[in-house]
C-alpha cells in the first residue's frame, strides 16, 4: 500500500479551501519516520549520554528515558508565547525532569514543583536555561509527525499515529499499576514499550506492521544506547519478540491491547461509521461491502450495520478493494458529519452511552479553582505573575506531583485553559490528593474532578465536570474566611487580603508579595534583554528606566523611556488597552471528540492557534516598529488554551483583534472562533478595575450578545464546506478618558446607549469580523473611520479574503501617517456635534439622522447614503440603533490618546 488517507474531524484551510482529508505517500512516510528519529529520539538518545556519561542499563533506566522521550514529545507540540522570549512553562519540564529527577523516578529533594521554592526554582531555570529550552524541534516537524494516522479504515483515519501510542501506553500502564500490589519496573517498562511501538511501523509497513515495529525498536534502542547484556537489553528482546510474533506475551499482550482498543475507539468508531455517513455514502459502502464479500465466496447480511462487522478487520478490503477515490470520499464525508456539533446528530447519541467503565482507571481533571481572581492586581508585574504561576502548576507542578508518585509521563492526557486531565489509577487518586494538601503555594487551590474509564469521552467529561461542580460547592461551605477589622490595611495590589510585612515599598498580602517574586526574574530586565539578543548597548537604554510596575504602563500605551520614568513633564497621556480573548464555547468544542486521542489533537490545535497569532502578529511588529514591538513584549500578560490578555498601546488593539479573530478561524479549519474584549484608558487607571471590566465585557457582550450564538449557529452546527465570511469571531469594546470604570458603570451606558439614545448597539449584540455586508460587521464603522486616502485601504470595499498579513501591518502603519490623527480628530468632533443635539434636553434621533444627511457628509466627504447605510440599524421589529457613540469609541481606540482623541 503506497498511499494512506488521514481524515481530519477538525478540518484545516489550504487554499482557501476547507480540507477534511489528505493523501500521505510513501516518499512522505519514510520522511515522518526519519523526523521522528532524528529530530526527538536521538536528541534525546544523545541528552541522555550527556548527562548520565553511561548508557541505559537497567529499567529503571528504560522507564526515566521514556519519560524524558514523552515529555520532550508533548511539550515540543506547545508553542511558546513569544518565540525565544516569553518560554511556556511546559517547555521546560522536560530539562527540569532531566536534571532534577534521579533515575528511580523520584525528584530530588527539595526541587518538587508543587512547593514554593521548587517553583520559584523551577522559573530561575526558565530564565537560565533558556538557550537550551528553545532548542526544540519546530512547528514543521512536530506537524508531520502528527500527520501520520494511527489506523487506515474510515473513521479510525482520523487520529494521529504518535498520540495514540502515547495515550495507550498512559491506559496500559495505569491498568498495570492499579492491579499491581507491587509495581515492577521491569513489567512497568515492558507495557510502556509495547505499547509506545508496537505500530509504530505502520508509517513504512501496514500489512506486518508488528514486525516492521520490533525491527525499529531494536534501531532506536541500539547498542549505542543500551549496554549489551544488561537488564535493559533483555528488556528489548522480550518486547521485540512478542511484536515478531514469537511469543504470546501473556498479561503484558492483554493489557496493551485493552488500552489499544480503549485510546482508538475501535468499537466506539465501528458503530458510528455506519450512522455518521450520509445516506448515499451508506449506499455505496454497502455495495462496495457486497461486491467484495461476493468475491471472497462470504454471503452478505443485507444491511450495513451488519455487512460492515464482517468486514471490519479486513485489511485487504481497506487498503486494496477500496480506491483511494473512495476512502478519500467516504473519509470526507465521515469527518464533515462527526463535526457538526448539533442535537439533531444522531452520533451523539451513540456517543454518551456509558459503558465499558473500568473501575480500576479514572480520568482526573486537576482545575485551578478562581483563576481570575487569583491572576487579578493593580500591578502589572504582579498580574504576570499571577498568569505564570498558573501556568506553571498546571503544565509543569501536576505532572511533577503525578511522576513523583510513580505515573509515567504518558498518563497526561491534555491541557486546558487553567485545567490538566489525567489518567490515574483508582487506588492512588488519595495518594494524589494527600500530595496536593502539601501545595503550599499562597493562594492557590486545585479542586479536583474523576471519572471511571469509559470508552466515550463525552460520557467521561460529563462525570467529570458534575465531580468539579460537587467539589467546589462544598469548598464553598467549608471555606472559612478570618473576619479581618477595617484596622488592617488591605493589600495594595489585589485590594482584598490583609497586607504583612514585606520588603517592598508597598503593602502587600502574601499571596501578591509570592506573584510579584515570581514575575521578577521573568520580567523587565529578562524580557528587554531578550527582546534584544542580550545585547547590552541595545538595551541600556530601558533598563535602568522601566524599574516599578506603574512606570511600565505609561511605555506599554506609547510614551518614551524618559516620560515613563518620569524624567520628563507629560503634556498628553496616551491611552493603552487591555485585549482580552476567549474562544466560544470551546467546552462543547472539545467535549464533543470521539475519542481521548481525538480530544489531545484538539486541544494542541486549539493552544497553537492562539500562539501562533501572537507570534506571527510580534514578527511582524519587530520587522516593521521594533520600540512597539518590545510594548507587546512587555505586555503580553497570558497566552495559553484558547484564552489570553495582552496590554497594549490604544491604537494598536484594533488590528491585533482582527488578526487575532481571523487567524483563529483558519487555524481551527472554521469549527471555532474567538470572542475579544477591548478596553481603553488612561495608563493611570487602576489596572484591576480595567482587568475586570474587560473580562466583563468578554462575557456578557462579545461572546454572550452574539459570540456563543454565531459561533454554534455557523461553526458548530454545520459541517464547513466553504470559508465563511458572514462571522470569524466577535468583538466588543468600551473606551473611557477620565473617572473609574466599573462593570456596573459599563452595564449601564451601554443599557442607555441602547434602549434611550440608540446610539450603540453593543447593549444588544456585539461586532463581528464578517464582510462589510454583514450588519454586525466592525468594517462598517472602520469604513467611517478612516478614509482611502489615508493608507490606501479602503475599507467600504472590503471582504475578509484580503484579511492577510500584509493587510494587518498596512493598518498598523496607519497610525504613523502624517494626517492620521487630525483625520480622527476632525471625524469624532464631528459625530460628537451630531450626538449631542437635542431639543428640551432630550436626544432627539430624527434630527440627528437629519443633521448626518445635511450636515456630516459634506464636512468629511462621505456620502450621506453610506452613512446611514453603515450606522442605521433596523431589525425586523423595526428600528433598533443609529450607532454614532460605537463610531466615537473605535475613533478614540484607533487615536491612541493622541490630539485629544
Amino acid at each position: 500500500m503506497i498511499e494512506i488517507v488521514r481524515g481530519y474531524i477538525i478540518p484545516h484551510i489550504r487554499d482557501n479551501k476547507i480540507v477534511y482529508t489528505e493523501v500521505i505517500n510513501q516518499k512522505t512516510r519514510e520522511e515522518i519516520l526519519r523526523y521522528f528519529i532524528e529530530n526527538i529520539v536521538n536528541k534525546v538518545k544523545e541528552d541522555y549520554i550527556r548527562r548520565h556519561k553511561n548508557k541505559i542499563l537497567t529499567a529503571n533506566d528504560l522507564n526515566y528515558f521514556l519519560n524524558l522521550l514523552t515529555i520532550y514529545i508533548k511539550s515540543s507540540l506547545y508553542m511558546d508565547e513569544i518565540s525565544e522570549i516569553v518560554i511556556a512553562p511546559i517547555s521546560g519540564l522536560y530539562e527540569h525532569y532531566m536534571v532534577g529527577h534521579k533515575k528511580e523516578l523520584k525528584c530530588i529533594e527539595s526541587k518538587s514543583l508543587y512547593t514554593k521554592e521548587g517553583l520559584k526554582n523551577y522559573v530561575h531555570m526558565l530564565v537560565e536555561r533558556k538557550e537550551k529550552l528553545i532548542k526544540k524541534p519546530g512547528i514543521e516537524v512536530m506537524d508531520a509527525i502528527i500527520r501520520m494516522p494511527a489506523d487506515t479504515r474510515i473513521g479510525l483515519n482520523t487520529s494521529s499515529l504518535i498520540i495514540h501510542l502515547l495515550t495507550t501506553s498512559g491506559i496500559s500502564s495505569a491498568i498495570y499499576i492499579s492491579k499491581s500490589k507491587e509495581v515492577s519496573s521491569k513489567e512497568l517498562a515492558i507495557l510502556r514499550l509495547l505499547s509506545m511501538f508496537h505500530d509504530i511501523g505502520k508509517v513504512i509497513e501496514w500489512k506486518t506492521h508488528e514486525k516492521r515495529s520490533a525491527s525499529i525498536l531494536k534501531d532506536i534502542f541500539n547498542s549505542e544506547i543500551i549496554e549489551e547484556g544488561s537488564e535493559a537489553w533483555e528488556l528489548i528482546e522480550y518486547v521485540t519478540r512478542i511484536l515478531k510474533g514469537e511469543m504470546e506475551g501473556g498479561i503484558y499482550n492483554e493489557i496493551f491491547r485493552e488500552a489499544d482498543r480503549i485510546a482508538s475507539g475501535v468499537d466506539r468508531v465501528k458503530e458510528l461509521v455506519p450512522i455518521a455517513l450520509s445516506e448515499d455514502k451508506k449506499d455505496k459502502l454497502e455495495k462496495k461491502i457486497i461486491d467484495y464479500l461476493s468475491k471472497s465466496g462470504i454471503q452478505a447480511k443485507g444491511n450495513l450495520e451488519d455487512d460492515y462487522k464482517l468486514i471490519f478487520d479486513d485489511w485487504t478490503f481497506w487498503n486494496e478493494f477500496l480506491s483511494i477515490e473512495e476512502r478519500i470520499e467516504l473519509t470526507e464525508d465521515f469527518c464533515k458529519n462527526i463535526s457538526t456539533l448539533s442535537s439533531n446528530n444522531k452520533v451523539y447519541e451513540t456517543l454518551i452511552l456509558e459503558r465499558a467503565k473500568l473501575e480500576d482507571v479514572s480520568v482526573v481533571r486537576f482545575d485551578f479553582a478562581g483563576i481570575q481572581r487569583y491572576i487579578r492586581s493593580n500591578d502589572v508585574r504582579s498580574l504576570m505573575g499571577g498568569s505564570r504561576i498558573v501556568d506553571i502548576i498546571i503544565y509543569a507542578s501536576i505532572p511533577d506531583l503525578l511522576m513523583n508518585l510513580g505515573l509515567p509521563y504518558e498518563c497526561i492526557l491534555i491541557f486546558g485553559g487553567g485545567n490538566l486531565t489525567a489518567l490515574v489509577p483508582t487506588n492512588k487518586i488519595n495518594d494524589v490528593k494527600e500530595t496536593l494538601s502539601h501545595l503550599n503555594i499562597p493562594g492557590v487551590r486545585i479542586n479536583i474532578g474523576a471519572s471511571p474509564l469509559y470508552d466515550s469521552y463525552i460520557a467521561i467529561n460529563r462525570v467529570i465536570e458534575k465531580d468539579i461542580l460537587k467539589m467546589k460547592e462544598l469548598n464553598s461551605i467549608k471555606l472559612e474566611r478570618n473576619i479581618t477589622l477595617n484596622i488592617y490595611k488591605k493589600c495594595e495590589f489585589c485590594g482584598e487580603e490583609v497586607a504583612e510585612e514585606s520588603k517592598y515599598e508597598e503593602s502587600l498580602c502574601k499571596k501578591c508579595q509570592y506573584k510579584y517574586e515570581i514575575a521578577t526574574d521573568e520580567y523587565f530586565e529578562y524580557r528587554i534583554s531578550s527582546f534584544f539578543d542580550w545585547k547590552k548597548p541595545e538595551s541600556y537604554k530601558y533598563l535602568p528606566l522601566l524599574a516599578k510596575g506603574a512606570d511600565i504602563l505609561f511605555f506599554i500605551a506609547g510614551h518614551s523611556v524618559e516620560e515613563a520614568a518620569k524624567t520628563c513633564p507629560i503634556e498628553e497621556y496616551k491611552d493603552l488597552a487591555i485585549v482580552r480573548f476567549d474562544g466560544n464555547i470551546i467546552g462543547q468544542f472539545m467535549a464533543s471528540a470521539i475519542s481521548i486521542t481525538d480530544i489531545f489533537e484538539r486541544s494542541v490545535r486549539v493552544d497553537s492557534a492562539v500562539k501562533d497569532a501572537i507570534n506571527k502578529f510580534y514578527i511582524m511588529l519587530k520587522g516593521n516598529f521594533e520600540e512597539d514591538a518590545l510594548r507587546f513584549v512587555l505586555g503580553t500578560l497570558y497566552v495559553g488554551g484558547d484564552e489570553g490578555l495582552v496590554i497594549v498601546p490604544s491604537w494598536l488593539s484594533i488590528p491585533l483583534s482582527l488578526y487575532l479573530l481571523n487567524h483563529y478561524y483558519y487555524s481551527l479549519g472554521g469549527k471555532s472562533a474567538l470572542s475579544i474584549s477591548i478596553v481603553g484608558a488612561k495608563p493611570k487607571h487602576p489596572l484591576i478595575q480595567l482587568y475586570e471590566c474587560a473580562g466583563h465585557l468578554l462575557d456578557k457582550y462579545a461572546k454572550d450578545k452574539g459570540g456563543r450564538r454565531l459561533c454554534y449557529e455557523i461553526c458548530h452546527s454545520k459541517s464547513a464546506d466553504r470559508v465563511q465570511s458572514n462571522f470569524r469571531g466577535a468583538l466588543a469594546f468600551y473606551a473611557v478618558d477620565t473617572g473609574r470604570l466599573s462593570p456596573e458603570y459599563i452595564d449601564e451606558i451601554l443599557e442607555t446607549l441602547f434602549e434611550k439614545d440608540k446610539l450603540s448597539r453593543q447593549y444588544n449584540s456585539s461586532y463581528t469580523l464578517s464582510d462589510i455586508s454583514e450588519n454586525s460587521s466592525i468594517f462598517r464603522l472602520l469604513s467611517l473611520a478612516i478614509p482611502k486616502s489615508l493608507g490606501n485601504i479602503d475599507f467600504s470595499e472590503i471582504n475578509l479574503n484580503v484579511l492577510n498579513e500584509e493587510f494587518i501591518m498596512k493598518m498598523i502603519k496607519l497610525h504613523k501617517v502624517g494626517g492620521f490623527i487630525e483625520t480622527l480628530k476632525d471625524r469624532k468632533n464631528m459625530i460628537e456635534d451630531i450626538v449631542s443635539i437635542n431639543i428640551g434636553g432630550e436626544s432627539d434621533f430624527h434630527l440627528k439622522v437629519t443633521y448626518v444627511t445635511s450636515k456630516y457628509s459634506s464636512e468629511i466627504g462621505i456620502n450621506a447614503q453610506t452613512i446611514l447605510k453603515n450606522l442605521l440599524e433596523i431589525a425586523q421589529t423595526g428600528f433598533q440603533s443609529f450607532n454614532l457613540v460605537d463610531l466615537i469609541i473605535l475613533i478614540k481606540l484607533l487615536g491612541g490618546g493622541e490630539g485629544g482623541l
